[in-house]
């Protein structure tokens, strides 16, 4: 294959991670070679992809992670602060006063609690998140009703039959839910007990929104959660791919791109991608 020293290096990085898909490692040499970029490029892509969790970094290249990895919600949380922030605002315009909410757990979902506890008034709100629970505590005209069950420290979240026993007993207005991975073929997520909580929370709603950044589009995972057709919104901080966006618009998802504050600041590209996006 020949070097293609101009191709952008978002479009390098998503290409490195689907070869990991069909490969079980990579080397920074032959991705170097592949793209016709130096050995010190390559590696900042690795080092990008390692921390976003898309891949394992190791001596002289990488390794494709597993479908039953997920970094500890801690590691997630420090990622992609103001997209997450964009779209808790997003997510947040969704929600009507008075509604009754069901809200999982994941760094995600916590930045729409802080935004509804910030924006909205008088909702129910039922969640296995501690984080997201003590974020919707700063408004004292919220209820706030914590599911029982088995305490995971490294998600922050309750889980277990207890909790799933106890959310069926509930129906909601809408439920606002994260995950590992979205497909083509519908949700994902690495630890099926998350995945049957978040499940559960899509069944008792009448309505789901999913809150997910670019980093989740076609990254696959051990764990079906739902799929697309169990969606009602999508909001997300930069458009999918065309695959993606056509399988959603096919099950009649809508999908709502939320502008981070500092790429909102940037001046409009006068190009064919950039018209593309909006």
């Amino acid at each position: 294959m020949g070097a293609r020293p101009t191709q952008d290096k978002h479009e390098r990085q998503k290409e490195i991670v689907a070869i990991l898909q069909s490969q079980p490692a990579l080397r920074v040499q032959g991705l170097a070679r592949r793209f016709g970029v130096t050995t010190e490029t390559i590696r900042r892509d690795l080092d990008h992809l390692h921390r976003e969790g898309r891949l394992s970094r190791t001596y002289g290249g990488a390794t494709a992670r597993p479908f039953t990895y997920e970094p500890a919600l801690g590691d997630r949380a420090k990622l992609m602060i103001a997209e997450r922030t964009a779209i808790a605002a997003r997510a947040a315009e969704l929600v009507k006063p008075g509604e009754a909410l069901m809200i999982d757990a994941g760094a995600t979902t916590v930045h729409v609690a802080v935004r509804l506890a910030a924006h909205c008034n008088h909702l129910t709100v039922l969640t296995n998140s501690v984080g997201v629970a003590v974020a919707l505590a700063t408004n004292p005209t919220m209820k706030v009703i914590m599911v029982p069950g088995e305490f995971d420290g490294a998600e922050g979240a309750i889980l277990g039959s207890d909790a799933i026993t106890f959310l069926r007993s509930y129906r909601a207005d809408k439920a606002i839910i994260g995950s590992t991975g979205v497909t083509p073929d519908g949700l994902h997520d690495a630890n099926r007990e998350i995945a049957a909580i978040k499940r559960t929370m899509i069944e008792q709603a009448s309505e789901v929104i999913y809150v997910a950044d670019h980093q989740k589009f076609e990254k696959n995972s051990l764990v079906t959660v739902a799929p697309l057709s169990d969606i009602d919104w999508i909001v997300t901080d930069i458009a999918p791919a065309v695959d993606l966006r056509a399988a959603l618009l096919a099950n009649g998802v809508m999908v709502i791109q939320a502008m981070p504050v500092e790429a909102a600041k940037k001046p409009a590209r006068r190009s064919i991608t950039s018209a593309r996006s909006r």
